[in-house]
C-alpha cells in the first residue's frame, strides 16, 4: 500500500492535471468561437437593419418633400399686405 501512493501521485500530478487544464482549455476555445447558427442570425439581424434604415431614409424623404409642399403652399396662399408693411416700418 505504501508503494502504490507514489505511483498515484505521480499519475495525478502528470497525466491528470494536466488533462484536466487541456480540457478546459478546448472547451475554452470552442465556446469563443462564433457558431454557424449565429453567424445566420447576425447575418440575417444585419439585413433586417439595413431593410429598415432604407425605409426610414424613405419615410423621412416623403415627410420633408410633403413638408416643403405645405411651406410652399402657404406661402404662395397668403399674399404679403403693402399696408402691413408700411405700418410696420413707420
Amino acid at each position: 500500500m505504501d508503494s502504490l501512493a507514489p505511483v498515484l501521485v505521480c499519475l495525478i500530478l502528470f497525466i491528470g492535471v494536466p488533462w484536466i487544464f487541456l480540457h478546459y482549455i478546448t472547451q475554452w476555445k470552442k465556446s469563443s468561437s462564433i457558431s454557424a447558427a449565429d453567424e445566420n442570425l447576425i447575418e440575417e439581424l444585419y439585413e433586417s437593419a439595413r431593410k429598415l434604415e432604407e425605409r426610414l431614409q424613405t419615410i423621412e424623404r416623403i415627410i420633408a418633400a410633403e413638408n416643403n409642399a405645405a411651406a410652399d403652399i402657404y406661402s404662395t396662399s397668403k399674399e404679403p399686405d403693402s399696408s402691413s408693411h408700411s405700418t410696420l416700418s413707420k
